[in-house]
């Protein structure tokens, strides 16, 4: 996530430039592993709308960029070049393993594709969510689990006033509220959708990949549910009968 305020990332072509100069799957394969899935977009694959069974991340499709000579372009676009370097860039992580190895990773692409020289700065986990949402950062860290199965339990984060991208668009913020107050599910989808692109139209955030929740079960245990919130319920559940 960026903090869309502090320099150089309050302008937006910096932020452009560091996003297209991530490559995912790269990250995914040899450092996240754990059969993570890589994420073009904000919202996540497996929130499907009940009455029409479409998944919102199948409707919206791909949103962020992965492209070198373009990252390269919107530095230059935002006047960073060889005789004008980047100023300083500390992404900042809480401490732990697995977010040191994805920051190392990033900060040598970002070295690789535009130059940038880019510190790491970790915290423990308090200070690091005060840091954060004192907005005393350029890029962050940060992850979001759903609260319940719809789109707007992501999309709500950006429109929240004090959001820690330190972030403010009245129009993805009147598209979030036309959203929650309309009854027509498809224009409400079609308003999601609207603002779910301005996030990426802006470069707010960098997303890395999906979390999985990998689980095996025995062919037959039959009825139980398998929510998109990670939980299984087994009210329904019953063992088949292998006799014969």
């Amino acid at each position: 996530m960026f903090n869309v305020q502090k320099p150089p990332f309050d302008d937006v072509n910096v932020r452009r430039a560091f996003a297209a100069a991530v490559r995912r799957e790269e990250l995914v394969r040899h450092v996240v592993r754990a059969q993570k899935e890589a994420a073009y977009a904000w919202v996540p694959p497996g929130i499907v709308d009940e009455k029409t069974g479409r998944d919102f991340r199948e409707e919206g499709g791909d949103l962020a960029v992965e492209d070198e000579a373009a990252a390269r372009a919107y530095l230059k676009a935002a006047g960073y070049d060889e005789d004008h370097p980047l100023p300083e860039v500390t992404i900042l992580f809480n401490t732990n393993e697995m977010h040191k190895a994805i920051a190392e990773a990033m900060q040598s692409m970002w070295k690789d594709v535009l130059g940038a020289d880019v510190f790491l700065a970790n915290q423990e986990s308090k200070v690091f969510l005060a840091t954060r949402s004192q907005g005393d950062y350029q890029i962050a860290r940060a992850s979001w689990i759903a609260d319940y199965v719809d789109p707007m339990t992501f999309l709500d984060v950006f429109a929240d006033r004090d959001n820690d991208a330190r972030y403010y668009n009245v129009i993805y913020n009147n598209l979030v509220q036309a959203a929650k107050e309309t009854n027509d599910p498809a224009l409400r989808r079609q308003y999601m959708h609207e603002a779910e692109q301005i996030l990426f139209d802006d470069c707010v955030i960098i997303p890395i990949y999906y979390t999985t929740q990998p689980y095996v079960v025995q062919p037959y245990v039959k009825g139980y549910h398998w929510s998109p919130l990670g939980v299984v319920d087994f009210k329904r559940a019953y063992l088949e009968d292998q006799k014969g």
